[in-house]
């Protein structure tokens, strides 16, 4: 499953660099701006105000030419030049949810009050409804850049995250920290960290509060976990006492031809979990569901279909589903 980014975010992080950025008042005073100017600039819209002391000059064409060329760019969110604006001066960096959104590891909408670290010693960051301030002594590992704004490293905003996030979301996070990515949906090959790069960040972070709880989290973390829904559905499994099972580990034939990859598998027990969400109702999904099914019973295996019907109560009824299905092959847990 490719990361969800906000769609303002992905508009953001991907426009030409010439584009007019998020920038604070004195910014744009000392490189020749006349205060009368941004005034009149602000009343009539060509420069917008994001917050006090905050604008966004925009796009500004003098022939039709560049008008065609500005037609064809897309300006940053008010969003986005809002994050800008805020760390375009000064050492503050974009932190915990606000860098997580930027990163892909959270689905929540990017709008104020946005996270700002500033580092120690010195002051944190104040603007009541628009920033959220932190203080905290950040190394230059966990600091990354985006376009020109720094932003902590995605290992960084895990800890950060996950130290004030329950134990499940915390290794929610983590998983889709460290699995690996699709590259014809999401333009990357590589995970956005690995395990020891998140025990690292951890270390970085020192003896702070909720460390020791983003650590647990740490420890379930595993790689391959494609969606939340299966990283909860591994969670409720061990609370259940269930025995471990392997993600989206590939099951073979005789001749190493891949035949399915499970979400989650028991390959002791011959049991393959799969959860099933929305874009499986799609037709052509399901006919590819329904091979996979074919495929799965002719190696011998016991297929397990679980929906968001049985993801409630802690995910009791997929757990009840599975064990039901692992003590048809033997087990006795």
């Amino acid at each position: 499953m490719p990361n969800r980014f906000s769609s303002e975010i992905i508009h953001a992080t991907d426009h030409p660099p010439h584009i007019p950025a998020g920038r604070r008042r004195r910014h744009l005073l000392e490189n020749g701006l006349p205060e009368t100017r941004l005034r009149r600039e602000a009343a009539v819209g060509t420069t917008l105000r994001l917050a006090h002391g905050l604008y966004l000059p925009l796009p500004r064409a003098e022939s039709a030419e560049e008008i065609e060329k500005i037609l064809r760019l897309r300006p940053p969110s008010p969003e986005w030049a809002l994050v800008q604006a805020l760390t375009a001066e000064g050492p503050h960096v974009v932190s915990h949810q606000t860098a997580a959104i930027i990163h892909g590891l959270s689905d929540a909408p990017p709008a104020p009050p946005f996270h700002i670290t500033s580092p120690r010693p010195g002051g944190q960051m104040r603007r009541p409804g628009v920033v959220v301030g932190h203080r905290s002594a950040l190394s230059q590992e966990d600091v990354i850049e985006v376009n020109g704004v720094r932003v902590t490293s995605p290992a960084r905003t895990w800890a950060d995250c996950a130290a004030n996030l329950p134990m499940i979301d915390g290794l929610v996070m983590a998983d889709q920290a460290i699995r690996h990515p699709w590259p014809e949906w999401e333009g990357r090959s590589v995970p956005l960290a690995t395990p020891a790069e998140l025990e690292q960040a951890l270390r970085r972070k020192g003896p702070a509060r909720g460390v020791r709880r983003a650590r647990e989290a740490l420890g379930f973390a595993r790689v391959g976990a494609d969606s939340p829904p299966e990283t909860r559905l591994r969670y409720a499994f061990h609370l259940a006492g269930l025995p471990e099972p392997d993600v989206n580990v590939a099951v073979v034939d005789d001749h190493g031809r891949v035949l399915f990859r499970p979400d989650l598998g028991f390959p002791q027990y011959k049991v393959a979990v799969q959860y099933d969400g929305a874009p499986h109702s799609d037709p052509l999904r399901i006919r590819k569901d329904v091979r996979r099914q074919e495929a799965t019973e002719e190696e011998g295996w016991l297929q397990v279909v679980i929906t968001a019907d049985h993801m409630h109560s802690a995910a009791a009824p997929a757990v009840r589903k599975t064990v039901r299905a692992l003590r048809s092959r033997g087990w006795e847990g």
